[in-house]
């Protein structure tokens, strides 16, 4: 059954850094030494991908391709901001890849998340059916480097991140009964930056 929500996604290219700086976390934790700078790296990983899990958003530019069943208008796109779109590739009516035109399709948005579109009088291609019959490469995130994401954005990941450093145990992180009361906070901060799930 075609749908216009993607069966599957894969990461293709990861972002090159980190949206936060090692010293935004020695200022955030009031760290004067080197000794644990792979756990506190760790840490800022953790909470930028935790965070992007909560918003459906990617921070820093990385590429993904995303597989959908056939071509319906819109496609839904897994995360936001869209960057650019690489290419739409898909196996067409014999079961050969092909490329599409970017002249048939255009980038849009639907609830505040990133869609593909048929533009004006044009037609999707005929597909097998398969749940990774038509694939989009696109990019995601707001630039190549820390300064492009939002300043709210940034704040949640220095706590988040400064909370894994200084709870370092399940029973006193996130998984305690501090840690959930902690966890929904974080929930509520990313609110207004959450992409609408259909």
């Amino acid at each position: 059954m075609s749908s216009e929500r993607w069966t599957k996604h894969a990461q293709y290219t990861a972002p090159a850094v980190e949206p936060l700086l090692f010293a935004d976390m020695q200022a955030q934790c009031r760290i004067d030494s080197s000794d644990e700078d792979s756990l506190v790296e760790s840490y800022i990983k953790a909470a930028r991908v935790r965070v992007e899990d909560i918003t459906s958003r990617k921070l820093i530019t990385q590429t993904w391709d995303v597989y959908y069943d056939s071509f319906n208008d819109p496609l839904l796109l897994p995360f936001a901001p869209l960057g650019t779109i690489t290419s739409v590739k898909y196996q067409d009516s014999n079961n050969t890849q092909q490329t599409l035109a970017a002249t048939v399709y255009e980038a849009g948005e639907r609830n505040g998340r990133p869609v593909i579109r048929l533009k004006y009088d044009q037609e999707w291609p005929t597909t097998l059916g398969h749940s990774d019959d038509v694939v989009i490469r696109a990019s995601f995130g707001y630039g190549a480097a820390g300064s492009s994401v939002p300043a709210p954005l940034l704040q949640v990941l220095r706590w988040y991140a400064g909370y894994l450093f200084l709870n370092r145990e399940p029973g006193t992180g996130l998984q305690g009964v501090g840690g959930r009361e902690a966890h929904f906070g974080l929930v509520n901060m990313l609110i207004d930056y959450t992409v609408t799930e259909f």
